[in-house]
């Protein structure tokens, strides 16, 4: 007769040791530590003459006009979107214009902050509270968007750049996504390439763009795509 006993035991953990923090503060500044589950975002814009194959290089932002920052992954302007179970965190700006601009934080289609962009060489700020979908659904239930729009109060055509860094995290969904959608800066066709993808070639107009890669817990690509 066999002693043999049979238990359930609930499985914990992500079915391996968990580096994720050494491998991503190793490629991310001091201060950034993303876990397996999450990717860092970029959402940005450069207004200037200069010719560049990224997409978020725009003409100087004439007295007036309103941009949407540019998601930096895939070229496709705000807002953003993310489905239930995910959050998305802003964590700070940085910002340098030669003309006054207005910014406002669009959340679910509400305004939530209203921030004076003014003109100067430089401008950071870091762990900003200035959205997170928790803040308005703690159980992560639904999917949302964020927008994040320049204005221009100036007395001319503006210059320069805004960078805004969040942390998209997966909480409550299925796998990690590996691919993304992006979007041509010339043509605005679209189409579905890996995810750690940065030179691009566009299939309707055949010119060549760029987009940045982030990957999931810090990781970075090892070789261009």
């Amino acid at each position: 007769m066999s002693n043999r006993r049979t238990f359930k035991i609930e499985a914990k953990g992500i079915g391996r040791p968990d580096y994720s923090k050494e491998v991503a503060s190793g490629k991310i500044r001091a201060g950034i530590r993303l876990a397996f589950n999450e990717q860092l975002k970029m959402f940005t814009i450069m207004f200037t003459n200069l010719p560049s194959l990224v997409p978020w290089r725009q003409d100087p932002l004439a007295v007036g006009a309103t941009a949407h920052l540019i998601d930096s992954s895939t070229g496709i302007p705000m807002p953003y979107m993310h489905p239930a179970g995910y959050d998305l965190e802003i964590l700070s700006w940085w910002h340098s214009f030669t003309e006054n601009l207005n910014g406002v934080v669009i959340g679910d289609g509400q305004p939530t902050f209203n921030n004076a962009l003014l003109t100067r060489d430089t401008f950071y700020l870091q762990e900003v509270v200035g959205w997170s979908a928790k803040l308005v659904d703690p159980e992560l239930l639904y999917p949302h968007s964020l927008d994040l729009t320049a204005l221009n109060v100036g007395a001319a055509a503006c210059h320069g750049s805004i960078i805004v860094m969040a942390i998209l995290r997966r909480e409550k969904s299925a796998a990690l996504a590996t691919t993304k959608k992006v979007r041509c800066p010339y043509c605005k066709a679209e189409k579905t390439v890996p995810l750690m993808s940065t030179k691009i070639k566009c299939d309707k107009c055949g010119k060549d763009f760029l987009v940045y890669a982030f990957g999931w817990g810090g990781k970075f690509p090892t070789k261009p795509k």
